[in-house]
């Protein structure tokens, strides 16, 4: 590892790939103490590591869609999805509302400032920040709303096939996702609520659950 940096050029990335090879065959309790102890969000990929390393019941199961009445900010899953917009405008100048709001006010304030930095998002992409202080590990920011502050069809299937599979990507197994464009973005909300659906359905798979959220 001290070669590796030492050799200059992109030593972060390689830095982590040589990390990443040395732990998997020495396993965390052999790595030096110094690296464990100085890890950035050590705890939080502690908790996903051993989630990962956890055997599926009985090799790949279809998972369960369920419908959720309540505030998405309180699920205890392992990612729950924001609704978002384009990540142009700084969070501080936004009034938040709908999800977001309930995400601010769980305590995921840092989550939404953390989004922020993140640079200009693509209509129908999603980008991940940890939780905060909510209760799931992950938070997936879903941009299903255009530059006019509007959703169409193809904004809010995009938005939550992107944010499911960012999700899994992240080693979720079960995640909470909200009704996409159907606040700020005006899109009918039974409309909406049946595209989120048939777009978690096709993810079932991928998941041991998938709460379908919708509020209070």
């Amino acid at each position: 590892m001290e070669s590796v940096f030492r050799a200059g050029g992109d030593t972060d990335s390689v830095g982590a790939m040589v990390g990443a090879c040395i732990g998997a065959q020495l396993g965390y309790e052999a790595l030096p103490k110094v690296w464990c102890e100085t890890l950035q969000h050590r705890d939080t990929l502690l908790r996903l590591a051993d989630r990962l390393a956890t055997p599926q019941k009985s090799g790949v199961l279809r998972g369960e869609l369920i419908d959720v009445t309540g505030d998405i900010a309180e699920r205890h899953v392992d990612a729950i999805v924001n609704a978002w917009n384009r990540n142009i405008i700084p969070p501080w100048l936004l009034i938040p509302q709908g999800v977001s709001r309930a995400i601010r006010q769980r305590g995921g304030r840092r989550a939404i400032v953390e989004v922020g930095r993140k640079g200009p998002l693509p209509l129908g992409a999603s980008v991940e920040t940890l939780g905060g202080d909510v209760a799931a590990t992950w938070i997936v920011h879903a941009d299903a709303i255009d530059l006019a502050w509007r959703s169409s069809e193809s904004s809010i299937r995009d938005a939550t096939r992107s944010a499911l599979r960012l999700a899994q990507w992240l080693g979720a197994r079960t995640v909470a996702v909200p009704v996409l464009g159907a606040g700020s973005g005006g899109y009918a909300r039974e409309e909406a609520l049946e595209m989120v659906r048939e777009e978690c359905e096709k993810s079932l798979a991928s998941f041991d659950c998938i709460e379908l959220v919708r509020g209070p």
